[in-house]
């Protein structure tokens, strides 16, 4: 399986991630970057960090990037997620 690196990027600086993940394609590869952008805003929140140009990088072992993720794209507003039937904190089903 390809190692894939999940950088971190806010505009200004970059933050490398130095673990590689062995994921099966590069669509499994995007999926996770996308987990690490829900995870990033997640722990952001109430840092009063504004997360607009922060992006996840996905990057092969010699450094090229193969895709970026904007943090906030992937994000579900919580009116949203409620509407959906999805538990505004987990993202999962509720019961009803």
């Amino acid at each position: 399986m390809p190692d894939y690196f999940f950088h971190v990027s806010d505009g200004r600086r970059l933050y490398r991630d130095d673990e590689a993940v062995d994921l099966p394609d590069i669509g499994a590869a995007q999926i996770y970057a996308r987990q690490d952008a829900r995870d990033l805003v997640c722990q952001k929140v109430g840092d009063d960090v504004a997360l607009a140009g922060w992006r996840i990088l996905v990057c092969d072992p010699n450094g090229r990037e193969l895709l970026s993720v904007p943090v906030l794209e992937w994000i579900e507003p919580p009116s949203v997620a409620s509407k959906s039937g999805r538990d505004v904190k987990s993202g999962n089903p509720t019961g009803s």
